[in-house]
Protein backbone atom coordinates (compact mmCIF):
# COMPACT_ATOMS: atom_id res chain seq x y z
CA UNK A 1 0.00 0.00 0.00
CA UNK A 2 1.64 3.13 -1.18
CA UNK A 3 0.43 6.53 0.15
CA UNK A 4 1.61 10.15 -0.25
CA UNK A 5 0.85 10.58 3.36
CA UNK A 6 0.82 9.49 7.18
CA UNK A 7 -0.24 6.04 7.24
CA UNK A 8 -1.94 6.46 10.60
CA UNK A 9 -4.25 8.70 9.29
CA UNK A 10 -7.98 7.11 9.55
CA UNK A 11 -6.54 4.34 10.85
CA UNK A 12 -5.15 2.92 6.98
CA UNK A 13 -2.60 0.89 7.63
CA UNK A 14 -4.32 -0.82 11.17
CA UNK A 15 -7.08 -1.94 9.26
CA UNK A 16 -5.41 -2.60 5.86
CA UNK A 17 -2.95 -4.90 7.73
CA UNK A 18 -5.74 -6.70 9.11
CA UNK A 19 -7.28 -7.21 5.37
CA UNK A 20 -3.85 -8.87 2.99
CA UNK A 21 -1.73 -5.91 2.84
CA UNK A 22 1.92 -6.48 4.27
CA UNK A 23 3.64 -3.65 3.30
CA UNK A 24 3.28 0.14 3.52
CA UNK A 25 4.77 3.04 2.35
CA UNK A 26 4.14 6.30 3.08
CA UNK A 27 5.28 10.33 4.27
CA UNK A 28 8.77 8.67 5.88
CA UNK A 29 9.61 7.50 1.76
CA UNK A 30 9.60 11.49 0.82
CA UNK A 31 12.45 14.16 1.09
CA UNK A 32 11.98 17.25 2.64
CA UNK A 33 12.01 19.35 -0.77
CA UNK A 34 8.88 16.92 -2.49
CA UNK A 35 6.27 19.76 -2.68
CA UNK A 36 3.24 18.82 0.02
CA UNK A 37 -0.02 19.36 1.56
CA UNK A 38 -2.04 18.74 4.74
CA UNK A 39 -2.61 15.37 2.86
CA UNK A 40 0.81 14.49 1.87
CA UNK A 41 3.15 15.06 -1.35
CA UNK A 42 1.88 15.63 -4.64
CA UNK A 43 1.11 13.08 -7.14
CA UNK A 44 3.83 13.14 -9.40
CA UNK A 45 6.37 12.44 -6.30
CA UNK A 46 3.74 9.54 -5.24
CA UNK A 47 4.20 8.09 -8.68
CA UNK A 48 7.89 8.13 -8.75
CA UNK A 49 8.64 6.70 -5.89
CA UNK A 50 6.04 4.10 -6.63
CA UNK A 51 7.49 3.30 -9.28
CA UNK A 52 11.13 2.58 -7.52
CA UNK A 53 8.49 0.20 -5.41
CA UNK A 54 7.34 -1.62 -7.65
CA UNK A 55 10.30 -2.29 -10.43
CA UNK A 56 11.77 -3.96 -7.07
CA UNK A 57 8.74 -6.34 -6.19
CA UNK A 58 8.65 -10.24 -6.61
CA UNK A 59 5.64 -11.43 -8.62
CA UNK A 60 3.22 -11.40 -8.39
CA UNK A 61 1.97 -8.67 -6.14
CA UNK A 62 -1.05 -7.11 -5.56
CA UNK A 63 -0.69 -2.96 -4.96
CA UNK A 64 -2.74 0.02 -3.94
CA UNK A 65 -1.83 3.51 -4.76
CA UNK A 66 -3.62 6.29 -3.27
CA UNK A 67 -3.06 9.92 -4.78
CA UNK A 68 -4.36 13.08 -3.26
CA UNK A 69 -3.59 15.82 -5.63
CA UNK A 70 -7.31 15.99 -6.73
CA UNK A 71 -8.82 16.56 -2.95
CA UNK A 72 -9.24 20.42 -1.08
CA UNK A 73 -7.00 21.63 -1.06
CA UNK A 74 -6.29 21.48 -4.86
CA UNK A 75 -2.81 22.38 -4.67
CA UNK A 76 0.18 21.29 -7.07
CA UNK A 77 3.91 22.41 -8.05
CA UNK A 78 3.55 25.26 -9.94
CA UNK A 79 6.41 24.23 -12.72
CA UNK A 80 4.32 21.07 -13.74
CA UNK A 81 4.08 20.99 -17.23
CA UNK A 82 0.24 20.68 -18.42
CA UNK A 83 -1.88 23.67 -19.70
CA UNK A 84 -4.24 25.33 -17.49
CA UNK A 85 -7.84 25.75 -17.10
CA UNK A 86 -8.57 28.58 -17.88
CA UNK A 87 -12.42 29.32 -16.25
CA UNK A 88 -14.28 29.45 -13.07
CA UNK A 89 -13.57 27.36 -9.90
CA UNK A 90 -10.03 26.80 -12.05
CA UNK A 91 -7.91 25.47 -8.78
CA UNK A 92 -10.21 22.79 -8.25
CA UNK A 93 -10.26 21.80 -12.39
CA UNK A 94 -6.57 22.65 -12.50
CA UNK A 95 -6.03 20.46 -10.16
CA UNK A 96 -8.00 17.25 -11.57
CA UNK A 97 -6.27 17.84 -14.69
CA UNK A 98 -2.61 17.82 -12.69
CA UNK A 99 -3.66 14.94 -11.06
CA UNK A 100 -4.17 13.05 -14.79
CA UNK A 101 -0.96 14.80 -16.02
CA UNK A 102 1.24 12.49 -13.11
CA UNK A 103 -1.11 9.36 -14.20
CA UNK A 104 -0.18 9.91 -17.53
CA UNK A 105 3.19 10.32 -17.06
CA UNK A 106 3.36 7.40 -14.50
CA UNK A 107 1.17 5.15 -17.29
CA UNK A 108 4.19 6.01 -19.58
CA UNK A 109 6.87 5.10 -17.67
CA UNK A 110 5.59 1.95 -16.21
CA UNK A 111 5.27 0.97 -20.12
CA UNK A 112 8.99 1.09 -21.12
CA UNK A 113 9.36 -1.76 -18.25
CA UNK A 114 8.29 -5.21 -18.66
CA UNK A 115 5.30 -5.65 -16.12
CA UNK A 116 3.36 -3.11 -18.01
CA UNK A 117 2.41 -6.42 -20.30
CA UNK A 118 1.73 -8.70 -17.23
CA UNK A 119 -0.16 -5.92 -15.16
CA UNK A 120 -3.60 -4.87 -14.76
CA UNK A 121 -4.60 -1.33 -13.72
CA UNK A 122 -7.54 -0.34 -12.24
CA UNK A 123 -7.60 3.30 -12.01
CA UNK A 124 -10.62 4.63 -10.03
CA UNK A 125 -12.52 7.48 -7.54
CA UNK A 126 -13.36 7.14 -4.22
CA UNK A 127 -16.05 9.79 -4.59
CA UNK A 128 -17.64 11.63 -7.53
CA UNK A 129 -17.82 15.32 -8.61
CA UNK A 130 -20.53 17.13 -6.68
CA UNK A 131 -22.25 19.71 -7.93
CA UNK A 132 -24.79 21.88 -6.45
CA UNK A 133 -26.84 21.65 -9.55
CA UNK A 134 -27.44 18.16 -8.70
CA UNK A 135 -28.43 18.18 -5.28
CA UNK A 136 -32.15 17.97 -5.84
CA UNK A 137 -32.48 15.49 -2.69
CA UNK A 138 -29.56 16.31 0.45
CA UNK A 139 -30.24 12.91 1.81
CA UNK A 140 -28.06 10.99 -0.56
CA UNK A 141 -26.05 13.11 -3.02
CA UNK A 142 -26.16 10.89 -6.27
CA UNK A 143 -23.21 12.48 -7.81
CA UNK A 144 -20.90 12.08 -5.07
CA UNK A 145 -21.17 8.23 -6.00
CA UNK A 146 -21.08 8.54 -9.21
CA UNK A 147 -17.11 7.85 -10.05
CA UNK A 148 -15.14 6.64 -12.89
CA UNK A 149 -13.54 3.27 -13.19
CA UNK A 150 -10.49 2.59 -16.01
CA UNK A 151 -9.03 -0.57 -16.44
CA UNK A 152 -5.90 -1.43 -18.39
CA UNK A 153 -5.01 -4.90 -18.78
CA UNK A 154 -2.93 -6.83 -21.22
CA UNK A 155 -5.24 -7.85 -24.45
CA UNK A 156 -8.40 -6.16 -23.22
CA UNK A 157 -9.69 -4.37 -26.20
CA UNK A 158 -10.76 -0.89 -25.59
CA UNK A 159 -14.81 -0.16 -24.74
CA UNK A 160 -17.18 1.70 -22.74
CA UNK A 161 -18.78 -0.29 -20.16
CA UNK A 162 -21.95 1.04 -19.24
CA UNK A 163 -23.55 -0.77 -17.47
CA UNK A 164 -24.40 -0.05 -13.49
CA UNK A 165 -21.29 -1.45 -11.58
CA UNK A 166 -19.93 -0.34 -7.89
CA UNK A 167 -16.79 -0.95 -6.37
CA UNK A 168 -17.75 -4.50 -4.83
CA UNK A 169 -17.73 -5.58 -8.19
CA UNK A 170 -14.19 -4.90 -8.87
CA UNK A 171 -12.62 -7.97 -7.18
CA UNK A 172 -14.80 -10.28 -9.65
CA UNK A 173 -13.97 -8.45 -12.59
CA UNK A 174 -10.39 -8.77 -11.67
CA UNK A 175 -10.64 -12.20 -11.41
CA UNK A 176 -12.88 -12.76 -14.38
CA UNK A 177 -9.36 -10.83 -16.20
CA UNK A 178 -6.75 -13.38 -14.63
CA UNK A 179 -8.63 -16.07 -15.90
CA UNK A 180 -8.96 -19.64 -14.19
CA UNK A 181 -11.26 -21.30 -11.84
CA UNK A 182 -12.16 -19.50 -8.48
CA UNK A 183 -13.97 -18.90 -5.36
CA UNK A 184 -14.41 -15.42 -4.13
CA UNK A 185 -16.15 -13.72 -1.33
CA UNK A 186 -16.96 -10.46 -2.84
CA UNK A 187 -20.49 -9.08 -2.74
CA UNK A 188 -19.84 -8.21 -6.24
CA UNK A 189 -20.20 -9.69 -9.67
CA UNK A 190 -18.15 -9.30 -12.55
CA UNK A 191 -18.53 -6.33 -15.06
CA UNK A 192 -17.22 -8.38 -17.59
CA UNK A 193 -20.15 -11.65 -17.00
CA UNK A 194 -22.97 -12.23 -19.50
CA UNK A 195 -25.89 -11.49 -17.29
CA UNK A 196 -28.48 -9.19 -18.15
CA UNK A 197 -27.74 -5.63 -17.15
CA UNK A 198 -31.62 -5.43 -16.07
CA UNK A 199 -30.02 -6.99 -12.94
CA UNK A 200 -27.23 -4.71 -12.23
CA UNK A 201 -27.40 -2.49 -8.97
CA UNK A 202 -25.14 -0.29 -6.94
CA UNK A 203 -25.90 0.45 -3.57
CA UNK A 204 -24.61 3.81 -1.54
CA UNK A 205 -24.47 3.91 2.02
CA UNK A 206 -23.48 7.72 3.23
CA UNK A 207 -20.68 7.74 5.66
CA UNK A 208 -21.97 8.77 8.82
CA UNK A 209 -25.92 7.88 8.13
CA UNK A 210 -27.35 4.66 9.84
CA UNK A 211 -30.56 5.34 8.78
CA UNK A 212 -30.59 5.39 4.72
CA UNK A 213 -29.33 3.69 1.94
CA UNK A 214 -29.42 4.30 -1.42
CA UNK A 215 -29.71 1.97 -4.42
CA UNK A 216 -29.64 2.41 -8.53
CA UNK A 217 -30.92 0.13 -11.32
CA UNK A 218 -32.92 0.42 -14.46
CA UNK A 219 -32.58 4.18 -14.13
CA UNK A 220 -34.16 4.38 -10.76
CA UNK A 221 -32.78 5.50 -7.89
CA UNK A 222 -34.47 4.23 -4.52
CA UNK A 223 -33.55 5.97 -1.15
CA UNK A 224 -34.72 3.89 1.89
CA UNK A 225 -35.24 5.52 4.72
CA UNK A 226 -35.27 2.77 7.81
CA UNK A 227 -37.12 6.03 10.66
CA UNK A 228 -40.12 6.54 7.21
CA UNK A 229 -41.04 6.16 4.06
CA UNK A 230 -38.96 4.36 0.95
CA UNK A 231 -38.82 7.24 -2.08
CA UNK A 232 -38.21 6.49 -5.93
CA UNK A 233 -36.47 8.76 -8.75
CA UNK A 234 -36.85 8.49 -12.72
CA UNK A 235 -33.46 9.23 -13.38
CA UNK A 236 -33.71 10.75 -16.80
CA UNK A 237 -30.97 10.13 -19.26
CA UNK A 238 -28.91 8.30 -16.13
CA UNK A 239 -25.84 9.04 -16.52
CA UNK A 240 -25.45 11.97 -18.59
CA UNK A 241 -28.37 13.56 -17.03
CA UNK A 242 -28.92 13.74 -13.23
CA UNK A 243 -32.38 15.39 -13.33
CA UNK A 244 -34.46 13.61 -10.76
CA UNK A 245 -38.07 13.27 -10.79
CA UNK A 246 -40.01 11.97 -8.16
CA UNK A 247 -41.97 8.57 -8.66
CA UNK A 248 -45.23 8.99 -7.24
CA UNK A 249 -47.12 5.79 -8.82
CA UNK A 250 -45.48 2.87 -7.30
CA UNK A 251 -45.29 -0.30 -8.98
CA UNK A 252 -44.57 -3.96 -8.41
CA UNK A 253 -40.80 -3.58 -9.84
CA UNK A 254 -40.35 -0.45 -7.34
CA UNK A 255 -41.03 -3.09 -4.41
CA UNK A 256 -38.96 -5.52 -6.18
CA UNK A 257 -36.50 -3.62 -6.14
CA UNK A 258 -36.72 -2.66 -2.64
CA UNK A 259 -36.82 -5.99 -1.38
CA UNK A 260 -33.42 -7.15 -3.47
CA UNK A 261 -31.68 -4.29 -1.32
CA UNK A 262 -33.11 -5.18 1.96
CA UNK A 263 -32.79 -9.11 1.43
CA UNK A 264 -28.97 -8.32 0.45
CA UNK A 265 -28.41 -5.57 3.47
CA UNK A 266 -29.71 -8.63 5.98
CA UNK A 267 -26.85 -11.13 4.05
CA UNK A 268 -24.35 -8.55 5.07
CA UNK A 269 -25.69 -7.71 8.57
CA UNK A 270 -25.69 -11.45 9.27
CA UNK A 271 -22.26 -11.52 7.78
CA UNK A 272 -20.77 -9.22 9.81
CA UNK A 273 -22.87 -10.50 12.94
CA UNK A 274 -21.52 -14.15 12.60
CA UNK A 275 -17.69 -13.52 11.30
CA UNK A 276 -19.74 -16.05 8.50
CA UNK A 277 -19.59 -15.23 4.27
CA UNK A 278 -20.09 -17.87 1.46
CA UNK A 279 -19.70 -21.42 1.30
CA UNK A 280 -17.39 -23.54 2.73
CA UNK A 281 -14.52 -24.37 -0.03
CA UNK A 282 -13.05 -28.17 -0.31
CA UNK A 283 -10.24 -27.45 -2.37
Amino acid sequence: FIFSGDLKYDNMEGFLSTQGYDKFYGDEQYTEDAFSTSWGVSDEDLFRKSLQILSNEQEPFFSTILTISNHPPYLFPKNASFDRVKTTNNNRLNAFKYSDWALGNFISEFKKSSLYDRTIFVILGDHGFISDDFDQNTSIELTSYHIPCLILAPGFKQTINERITSQVDIIPTILDLLGGFFTHHSWGTSMLNNMEEETDFAIMVPSGMNHIVGMVQNNTFLIYNFLDKSEWYDMGNFPYDYQLKKIINIEKNHLEMEKTMLGLLKMISHTLNTYKCGIKYNP
